[in-house]
């Protein structure tokens, strides 16, 4: 009979002989969901049996894992800002990071009434959904040259009853009509460079290479977002854009006239992560 701890200790075993990163937790949140469970019931309910059917769906997941499939997408959900998100294939796995971007443009637009806000690269929908739970006063819009990553961000916007306005195309192509009425950009865009890209980890690279990669040296959307960003924005307008590493100074260097830096903020490692500018009036 294979109960609950002993299939826990199995599948952290062979998660451990195959070098999975966190076994142990893999092992319970994959657990939790053929079981649909929270964590805490797996040790609650520790020497429950399971039946042939959640066997095989628990080995098929694990079999899935161990060929680099992140966990997120084995699961279809990702914890942001204290909420869960669908996610799929189709778009970037929510990371902490993000949510200090998501905080500077949330604290940066409070005091504003009824802002414009937009969210480039929406992807899974997570900082145009987040900040429309934030911001119940604003009218956000979010906007990706992805199809299917769309229909991921208008199926968590519908999760957490919120409107937001989801636009098709590249980068601010779809916003003519709102040139010179944004208040504020807010971007996660691809920052990997093309040599980094070989060396991210194999969970890493079977994420949307298009949601990653930023160009030869991961800038590319950086300059375009800084020269076409401003005349979308209403003068003294936010640009806030989420950095990779050691990118940061870079990204202040290429601000130029229009842009005047606000502020640069460290993640939880130290890593300077998240950039403010401001569009300079005139």
């Amino acid at each position: 009979m294979l109960t609950i701890m002993k299939a826990l200790q199995k599948a952290a075993a062979y998660f451990e002989r195959r070098r999975i990163p966190s076994a142990r937790l893999d092992a319970e949140v994959l657990l939790a969901h053929v079981l649909e469970l929270d964590r805490i019931d797996l040790y609650i309910q520790h020497d429950r049996p399971l039946d042939r059917g959640e066997i095989d769906a628990y080995r098929k997941l694990l079999q899935e894992r161990t060929r680099g499939v992140p966990v997120p997408y084995l699961t279809g959900r990702r914890e942001f800002f204290s909420r869960e998100f669908f996610v799929n294939p189709s778009v970037l796995i929510p990371r902490p990071e993000t949510e200090l971007l998501v905080e500077a443009a949330a604290d940066w637009c409070r005091g504003l009434k009824g802002p414009l806000l937009v969210d480039v690269g929406t992807g899974s929908g997570i900082i145009a959904v987040t900040l429309a739970l934030l911001l119940p006063q604003s009218r956000v819009v979010g906007v990706d040259i992805s199809d299917g990553a769309l229909a991921v961000a208008r199926r968590n916007a519908d999760n957490h009853q919120v409107k937001v306005e989801f636009r098709q195309g590249d980068l601010l192509s779809p916003l003519q009509d709102l040139k010179g009425k944004i208040d504020a950009i807010i971007s996660n865009p691809p920052y990997i460079s093309q040599c980094e890209w070989e060396g991210l980890p194999r969970e890493v690279r079977q994420e949307p290479a298009r949601a990653l990669l930023g160009g030869a040296d991961g800038l590319d959307f950086y300059r375009r977002l800084l020269s076409e960003g401003a005349p979308m924005l209403v003068p003294g307008g936010l640009l806030a854009v989420e950095a990779g590493w050691g990118q940061a100074d870079e990204i202040a260097a290429m601000a130029g006239e229009n842009w005047r830096v606000e502020e640069t903020i460290s993640d939880y490692g130290g890593i300077p992560r998240v950039i403010l500018l401001t569009r300079r009036a005139g």
